[in-house]
């Protein structure tokens, strides 16, 4: 045999062996016993010994395969799982557990790729859109968030939210653009995970404020305001300990006042007033403590005939005690403001006891028992 047979046969030979090494595994032929600590032992099912070498176990059922090396039962160096002959996952194993660099694919295109140490994340982790631009960025440390995250948009490739974390809690500066009807921004500090200084959110093309606020300790405190996209407050709302505390107004996207309320607590306390849109002045009247209708409410009802203003008496949420409606104030009809209309009593939420109503000159036209 010429020295040209002799190194052709030895190539052949380099290719062949490698492959006749490697041993195939149909899925059910492999026993796996979990070892309770992560870890995962694999053996021959029959011969119960534990894999060393190279081996393909592969789950017909499904039509993917995993190739990988063992040693002792456990996998430990390359890694690769397959679907229907493409590759999806790759890495590195020690000892059974994960450890180095890990890839994903999706249609031969990689998706992400992250790194173990002892089984944990640790580094960089790094995620892709099918066109192969980043998709976001971030970093581990022991399993742990700590550092910056990026998110970015899959077309133009612009950051879309910028955030930083340190041993798993947020830390620093947290930014991200929101979608919506009208896109926004937004923008406030962590320490140690708790929301601490100033918030605010700011509508994307105009860069005005959409909500401004604080955060003292994780919690919202102070005056809170937001505003619509053409600079009107919308809302003004008052903070305490995390809670609504003192007064909130309510405005139309108009800029008009449409609602003052008190709050202690979170809860409602104090007088809620509704306004009338057009004229300012109110629509309903009530007193609230604790949370619940306590005190007088008082209704200003619109009628085809006569306008009038109710007046009702709450206690825990319910009518209990003395009702009046007045008539308002109509020159034409040449009926003076406060002229009684009717009067009677509430109990339980029922009408109870004797009623009396009055005509536009305050003459009785009816009365009954309830």
């Amino acid at each position: 045999m010429t020295m040209k047979k002799v190194l052709v046969t030895c190539l052949l030979l380099a290719c062949i062996f490698p492959a006749f090494a490697q041993k195939i595994y149909q899925i059910n032929e492999v026993s796996e016993i979990n070892l309770g600590d992560g870890r995962y032992l694999y053996r021959d099912a029959k011969k119960e010994k534990p894999l060393n070498g190279e081996f393909r176990i592969i789950d017909g059922y499904r039509s993917q395969y995993v190739q990988a090396e063992f040693k002792e039962g456990m996998f430990d160096g390359k890694y690769q799982e397959y679907s229907r002959n493409e590759l999806r996952r790759e890495g590195a194993y020690k000892e059974g557990r994960k450890n180095g660099l890990f890839r994903e694919y999706v249609g031969g295109a990689l998706t992400q790729e992250y790194t173990f140490r002892n089984d944990t994340l640790d580094g960089a982790v790094i995620s892709y859109f099918q066109n192969g631009k980043v998709s976001r960025s971030s970093f581990f440390k022991n399993g742990r968030e700590h550092g910056n995250f990026k998110e970015y948009n899959h077309e133009t490739g612009e950051v879309r939210s910028d955030n930083n974390y340190e041993n798993g809690l947020g830390h620093g500066r947290q930014w991200a653009y929101l979608q919506a009807k009208y896109d926004y921004t937004r923008t406030y500090t962590c320490e140690h995970g708790k929301r601490v200084g100033k918030y605010e959110e700011r509508f994307a093309d105009t860069d005005t404020p959409k909500v401004l606020g604080q955060y003292e300790n994780g919690m919202k405190t102070g005056c809170w305001l937001e505003f619509n996209d053409l600079g009107d407050t919308i809302s003004l709302e008052n903070y305490v300990n995390n809670l609504l505390d003192g007064e909130k107004v309510v405005f139309s996207n108009s800029g008009v006042r449409e609602e003052i309320q008190h709050y202690k607590g979170g809860k409602k306390d104090g007088l809620f007033v509704v306004l009338d849109y057009s004229t300012g002045k109110p629509k309903r009247e009530t007193n609230y403590k604790n949370g619940r209708k306590n005190g007088a409410e008082r209704v200003w009802v619109t009628s085809n005939r006569n306008n009038f203003i109710e007046t009702y008496t709450y206690v825990n949420d319910r009518r209990h005690g003395p009702y009046e409606a007045v008539y308002q104030a109509d020159k034409q009809q040449n009926i003076k403001e406060g002229t009684l209309k009717s009067k009677g009593q509430y109990r339980a939420d029922n009408r109870s006891g004797h009623w009396i109503s009055y005509d536009i000159t305050g003459k009785i036209e009816k009365e009954w028992d309830e």
